[in-house]
């Protein structure tokens, strides 16, 4: 805005539009900039609101407020994962154990 309110005929050359040439023409256009503006304005207020309601941010604050929080977020993270990843390798075999049988019992001859 003070880029705007101290060389307002340098910024409307900078954003590539071309040079007011009368009243009339630069109140309309300065009219639209203004609106363009506000809109700008209104979709970067909006982007921020998003932004502090976002758990991203949420855990950004908490980081910073404890230092060594991601790393325990991590830590518990891995923690649960490996107990997945332990519990789905038991599954695993138990349904390798039983597909075994299955062809075992269709391969037997019936007596």
């Amino acid at each position: 805005m003070r880029e705007i309110a101290n060389d307002p005929t340098g910024f409307i050359l900078r954003q590539g539009w071309t040079r007011l040439d009368s009243d009339a023409t630069e109140t309309e256009s300065l009219r639209k900039l203004l609106d363009t503006l506000r809109a700008e304005i209104i979709d970067k207020l909006e982007a921020l609101n998003n932004l502090h309601e976002s758990s991203e941010y949420e855990l950004h604050q908490r980081s910073s407020r404890q230092p060594g929080l991601l790393d325990e977020v991590g830590a518990d993270l891995a923690k649960a994962i490996s107990a997945e990843i332990a519990r789905l390798e038991t599954e695993a075999e138990k349904l390798k154990s039983e597909i075994a049988e299955l062809v075992e019992a269709e391969e037997a001859p019936i007596v």
